[in-house]
């Protein structure tokens, strides 16, 4: 037994350690520019997910600290000829940054998801949502916490760049500037005016950020999907799959802090930029409850398949202008309970058959 248990140990560790380094590497995809390369950056959370839910939250943390370690080892490697007290802190603090911004998060919500209903979420809150709240199920509490990772992580970013600037308008400015260049190569100088892209320029760098969030927001769950995915066909998954398309349900109560945050947006400023980051982590909340709601609502359709399969064609080549009507659809679900009276309108018909 001590034997098998030393060897369950050894795994785990080499787990943890490659699963470290699986996802440095792909974090370090994204320098290369590339489309491609930036698809394989959005999955570097995928392996710290597989190590916690398939081989326990010890394994994942452990894999967190493996892919520190390695980041940070490869940082200063690419710089041999700088080998300075500096370079290293430098390369720690970016270390600390991959951690806090993808590592944790990515162990927090991996763990979140591969909690049994009954166990605490933390050994000093005895926390369990009830199984007849839908609204406090652990797949809603999922959701909200990666939303509020996707608002702390971006708004994190934007604090530490205003500092390095004057201001707030001297940081809009700036990325205005960058994007600018991009714009007039794309466009091309005849068809837009200098002010038009000038003004341009400043909408997407006012947008860029509430972008970021929402597309943070939406990476972190599809790579909790795919471990969990993963770590079920390798039989490994200690609690049931859920059924997402029916308890995929966002808290009622962030319907009514969407259409604030909305509002806010018009105060221009730092207040605007911050309410713009949670209407976008919001309003993908929503537009992802209102893709459940059509899986659900079509269930017994006989073109079923051939619907979704047209409304995930029109929806993806145009995102994210095309999660608006899905947006509204999940904020419908939120007050009226679509997917609910599906079911209970099914309910007389099975009974009399």
């Amino acid at each position: 037994m001590a034997k098998k248990q030393a060897q369950t140990s050894d795994n785990r560790g080499a787990v943890a350690f490659g699963s470290g380094l699986a996802a440095t590497l792909l974090l370090l995809a994204a320098f290369q520019g590339s489309v491609p390369a930036l698809m394989l950056a959005y999955l570097s959370p995928l392996p710290l997910m597989i190590a916690t839910i398939g081989f326990g939250h010890i394994t994942g943390l452990g894999a967190v600290l493996a892919a520190f370690i390695t980041l940070v080892a490869l940082l200063v490697a690419a710089s041999p000829q700088d080998l300075s007290p500096a370079a290293f802190l430098n390369a720690a603090f970016n270390g600390g940054v991959f951690v806090l911004c993808e590592g944790l998060p990515s162990w927090w919500l991996a763990r979140l998801a591969s909690l049994s209903p009954s166990v605490p979420i933390l050994p000093f809150a005895a926390f369990a949502p009830a199984k007849s709240d839908k609204d406090g199920s652990r797949l809603s509490l999922v959701i909200v916490t990666t939303a509020i990772f996707a608002f702390l992580i971006v708004a994190g970013v934007l604090a530490t760049l205003v500092l390095e600037h004057e201001n707030f308008a001297a940081l809009i400015d700036k990325i205005a500037t960058n994007i600018t260049p991009v714009m007039k190569q794309e466009a091309g100088a005849d068809l837009l005016r200098r002010n038009e892209i000038d003004a341009i320029a400043r909408f997407m760098a006012k947008a860029l950020p509430a972008v970021a969030a929402g597309v943070i927001f939406v990476v972190f769950l599809i790579d909790l999907w795919l471990a969990g995915r993963i770590v079920q066909i390798s039989q490994r998954l200690q609690v049931p799959w859920p059924n997402i398309a029916r308890e995929f349900r966002v808290p009622r109560l962030l319907a009514l802090v969407f259409f604030a945050a909305v509002g806010l947006i018009f105060l221009g400023g730092p207040a605007g930029l911050l309410a713009s980051l949670a209407a976008s982590v919001l309003g993908a909340a929503f537009a992802l409850q209102g893709l459940a709601v059509i899986h659900v609502v079509t269930q017994g359709l006989r073109l079923r398949n051939n619907l979704l399969f047209v409304v995930y064609l029109v929806m993806v080549p145009l995102l994210p202008w095309s999660l608006a009507p899905f947006t509204l659809l999940g904020l419908i679900e939120a007050g009226f309970s679509l997917r609910d009276r599906k079911e209970a309108a099914a309910v007389p018909r099975n009974e009399l058959n």
